[in-house]
């Protein structure tokens, strides 16, 4: 996977808790993965650009939200 697909994915990963987490909070259904909604995709990219990320812990993210 390239450098870029796999931030791409990364920031995925990160919306899609971020969403999880707000629709959960505001009791909203919850959409099907890949679902990400526009602003916490935003909020995502902005926090993988200034935290970056290890691509050693891409599989803990998976699982994680695997079991949000």
């Amino acid at each position: 996977m390239s450098e870029e697909m796999e931030r791409t994915y990364v920031t995925q990963l990160v919306g899609r808790a971020m969403y999880l987490r707000y629709a959960k909070y505001k009791g909203y259904s919850i959409k099907p993965w890949p679902y990400v909604d526009p602003g916490s995709q935003q909020y995502a990219d902005t926090a993988v650009e200034l935290l970056g990320y290890q691509p050693d812990e891409i599989p803990e993210m998976v699982k994680a939200l695997e079991d949000f």
